[in-house]
């Protein structure tokens, strides 16, 4: 019977990444809000550390991606930040500048772990079946679009009832689910590498293809910029 594990596998990262995107979108719809009406913040204060808190979240993943890549496999690298992630979420729970800035820096931290490395559990999982890895992306990313305009909408509905504490314990519970859904499953993901990807094929480390090297470091410095200048 052929193994079908490398196609259902893409369930439960995507539903994963679609509650890891509504949670992070929801928390940053009603960030600057809570720093201004909650903690008082003054404009500029708070658009700097949102902006702060944007680059960041944008030079972290390449780091994590690093570590997924060198030090851990990136399936457990990405759970490890799931729940960093959540744990963000609720610290940030707590009405202080303090609360604020810690929670603030697990979220970052926590997105830059689990982000990259979403997206290279599912090379891994698609490495033998190559064909489908583009149908594969296809639902991941439109699970990650769905989730993050839902996010920015839900959350904002649920704070005007809630307040701005309990819409980020909302979004802890709902990280707390995505990496759920990841732990329960397994059996699906069987098929992800769980080792780092340097020591998966050993000829790999023996070779140097200096273009290519050259083309991961620029766009490693690019990516940053990119999405600095876009957000």
């Amino acid at each position: 019977m052929q193994n079908t594990s490398h196609s259902l596998g893409i369930i439960p990262l995507s539903v994963s990444k679609f509650l890891e995107r509504l949670a992070y979108y929801g928390m940053r719809s009603i960030l600057v809000l809570y720093m201004i009406n909650e903690l008082t913040f003054e404009q500029h204060l708070s658009s700097s550390v949102y902006g702060t808190f944007i680059l960041a979240a944008g030079v972290i993943p390449v780091v994590g991606g690093l570590i997924g890549d060198l030090l851990l496999s990136t399936k457990l690298t990405a759970i490890i930040g799931g729940f960093i992630q959540a744990i963000g979420f609720f610290i940030l729970a707590v009405p202080s500048p303090i609360g604020l800035y810690i929670g603030l820096f697990f979220i970052a931290l926590g997105t830059g772990f689990y982000s990259p490395n979403i997206l290279s559990t599912i090379s891994t999982l698609y490495k033998n079946r190559v064909e489908r890895l583009d149908a594969a992306m296809l639902i991941l990313y439109l699970a990650i679009n769905i989730g993050a305009f839902l996010g920015s909408y839900l959350l904002t509905v649920t704070t005007n009832y809630v307040g701005y504490k309990m819409g980020f314990v909302v979004c802890g519970i709902i990280m707390f689910g995505s990496q759920l859904t990841l732990l329960l499953s397994s059996s699906l993901l069987k098929d992800a590498s769980k080792t780092p990807n340097l020591y998966i094929e050993e000829e790999k480390k023996k070779t140097t293809d200096a273009p290519n090297v050259l083309i991961i470091i620029s766009t490693i410095l690019f990516l940053p910029i990119f999405w600095t200048i876009y957000e």
